[in-house]
């Protein structure tokens, strides 16, 4: 925490934490076994006022040195949970395809072609709003992108088409792909 704090981001901490499905969900699917530590890191993305979405990529940037800069050999894993296009309890809700899938198209390429770039160049605040009042979901993404490394292809992208919303899953390896 002194480090973050050090890094400019106001980083809280609670020993009451009630963890939620952002959390859990990974977990179950990862590590069913539960059998490791973990430190999760909330962001605000519905709360105004909202952090731009730049704060995000940097938050990656920052946890990234923070773990390497770690003295220790233990492996760290850092897993995000995101989303593309998202309406919440609105008219676009139950949508044939989500609120917007050239958003979802457009997003799933920034991430995928590591343009962080491009990215920060079209997502601001007000364009998040418009293809979903929860879309703002989509900066976590981005906060993997910072930790992952500016102009860092994704090793890995799978997108699922449901019928509300597409889900989409990215993963970076340390040093590229598994054999």
């Amino acid at each position: 925490m002194r480090e973050g704090l050090d890094a400019g981001f106001d980083l809280a901490f609670s020993n009451e934490l009630r963890i939620d499905h952002s959390i859990t969900c990974p977990i179950i699917t990862l590590r069913p076994e539960a059998d490791l530590p973990i430190v999760p890191i909330y962001t605000n993305i519905f709360a105004p006022p909202l952090p731009q979405p730049k704060r995000f990529v940097q938050l990656g940037q920052t946890i990234r040195e923070l773990v390497e800069s770690w003295p220790s050999d233990l492996r760290v894993a850092v897993i995000g949970t995101g989303h593309l296009s998202l309406e919440l309890g609105g008219p676009r809700q139950f949508g044939p395809h989500g609120p917007d899938p050239e958003f979802d198209r457009r997003a799933v390429e920034w991430i995928a072609t590591g343009d962080l770039d491009g990215c920060l160049s079209e997502v601001t605040l007000d364009s998040l709003h418009a293809p979903g009042n929860a879309t703002h979901g989509f900066m976590d993404f981005m906060l993997m992108m910072g930790v992952a490394g500016a102009g860092r292809k994704a090793d890995y992208v799978d997108t699922y088409d449901l019928f509300h919303t597409m889900e989409a899953y990215f993963t970076w390896y340390p040093n590229g792909a598994p054999a």
